[in-house]
């Protein structure tokens, strides 16, 4: 349990903004609160705080039929800043070890138990606000009999329903494989990646020579329309190449993209800022602990999740505002717009 500063009424000008029904704007708005007060992805747990008047099995019994009737994926597409066109994707490893008998929970990397989530988010004042989340696993793909690369092309098409046309999407460097970059390509997505410098990958000229991806401390280099490609595959994805080492980085930094080289590093640079807050976000959400048995319950909390989260940064992000204002203080960060409301 966390203790709030705020009340489920300091949501609701905030969700009626979203919402597809009005009559559902305070029972939403209630349902956030409970998610951020409870700090779990278990519904029991949101009974906990979701109305005081009411007994926890009949909280419970609310939340179920609420749930019923919501789309959180459409809640989260309109958090979607069109004056701020920079995504942030990330991927996460969510363990589930004693969820032997979850059709969506399979096999990870390192042999353990459990699935991917794939969150989409916008940098605003050095946080991240999702705006997307998807998730999948070894055992969705045997089951759908299906290839990782059209998970990907589904994800993104999904992906960019519900955002701008034109935006750049900035990742880190587990998404630097050839059939990621084969896949945005192929939708004309706008991209910058850290390139794994110590992996399997290289990069070469048109010519077809490696070049070598070492810098000095306080170098840097760029290179326009070179080739990256994976140890032992023909494929290649023509890509524009930055690397700088700056004296108080432990090592250089390569970003790879189709943008053009003076916007490549400007734009990675948004994702180092937010960093931190990412990671605050992945483990605000309490991914770990989803229990539902079905996937398609599971998205949908994800979505939950990430919506709870992204109000709870909006309206913090508000007072603040108002209590640096009533002290003649100045506000912290960039202004920005966020579901009409102007934060500055």
């Amino acid at each position: 349990m966390r203790g709030l500063p705020i009340t489920y009424k300091d949501l609701v000008p905030f969700v009626e903004l979203v919402v597809d029904r009005p009559k559902d704007t305070e029972k939403v708005a209630r349902l956030c609160y409970a998610i951020l007060a409870s700090g779990s992805a278990r519904k029991s747990d949101w009974a906990r705080h979701y109305r005081q008047e009411a007994t926890e099995e009949a909280n419970y019994k609310a939340i179920e039929r609420l749930l019923e009737g919501l789309d959180p994926k459409r809640f989260l597409h309109r958090l979607v800043d069109t004056q701020h066109p920079i995504l942030l994707a990330d991927l996460t490893e969510v363990h589930r070890p004693q969820a032997k008998r979850t059709p969506y929970v399979g096999r990870l990397q390192d042999g353990g138990r459990g699935f991917w989530v794939f969150t989409l988010a916008q940098p605003y004042k050095g946080r991240a606000i999702p705006v997307h989340v998807g998730l999948y696993s070894q055992a969705t793909l045997e089951a759908e009999g299906t290839s990782r690369n059209r998970v990907w092309r589904r994800f993104l098409r999904e992906a960019l329903e519900g955002v701008e046309p034109g935006s750049v999407w900035v990742f880190d460097r587990e998404f630097s494989f050839g059939g990621w970059l084969e896949v945005l390509e192929e939708a004309g997505v706008r991209y910058a990646i850290r390139l794994n410098a110590r992996g399997k990958a290289y990069v070469e000229d048109e010519a077809g020579r490696r070049i070598p991806l070492r810098l000095g401390r306080g170098e840097w280099v760029a290179w326009t329309g070179v080739y990256y490609r994976t140890e032992g595959s023909r494929w290649g994805c023509r890509v524009n190449v930055v690397g700088v080492w700056e004296a108080m980085w432990e090592e250089p930094l390569w970003v790879m993209g189709n943008l053009p080289v003076e916007e490549l590093l400007a734009v990675y640079r948004e994702r180092m800022k937010v960093e931190e807050s990412f990671r605050d976000l992945k483990s605000y959400l309490g991914m770990g602990n989803l229990m539902n048995k079905r996937r398609e319950n599971a998205e949908k909390t994800l979505w939950l999740l990430a919506f709870a989260y992204a109000l709870g940064l909006l309206i913090g992000e508000t007072l603040r505002g108002r209590w640096q204002r009533e002290r003649g203080g100045l506000v912290g960060g960039s202004g920005g717009t966020t579901l009409g409301y102007s934060f500055s």
